[in-house]
């Protein structure tokens, strides 16, 4: 049996774009994460949240992230946050780096190119 945390289209807003009207003011982006553990977690037993992955922390901690910069691309902002939730993970020090593996995906809704709904850029180590 494997473990799956999975984090869909969580809504926050970033400063994303490349022209300069994109540039102004953060826009409305979907992040998700996918976290794939070889085996079930901990917290699939004990039921106690010390075991687990907080995914509110996880999520405040993009949140930050998207606060304190700003991106021109899509991908430099997808690769920049599985880069951080990477870190964070690890950091809880509940799993080892090389035990679980990470997905993002981005996506930018209503990008000002006509006829196009959204754009959206993947990153993971599977």
């Amino acid at each position: 049996m494997k473990g799956e945390l999975c984090i869909r289209r969580y809504r926050t807003r970033a400063i994303l774009g490349y022209y300069p009207h994109e540039c102004t003011q953060p826009r409305e982006v979907l992040v998700t994460v996918i976290l794939r553990w070889a085996k079930p977690p901990p917290a699939c037993q004990t039921d106690d949240l010390r075991d687990a992955i907080c995914y509110e922390a996880l999520l405040k901690t993009v949140d930050n992230v998207l606060r304190e910069r700003s991106f021109f691309l899509v991908e430099k902002l997808t690769c920049f946050l599985y880069e951080t939730i990477r870190s964070f993970v690890v950091s809880t020090e509940k799993v080892q780096g090389e035990d679980i593996s990470l997905q993002v995906e981005i996506i930018k809704p209503n990008p000002p190119i006509e006829g196009v709904s959204e754009v959206s850029f993947l990153c993971s180590d599977w």
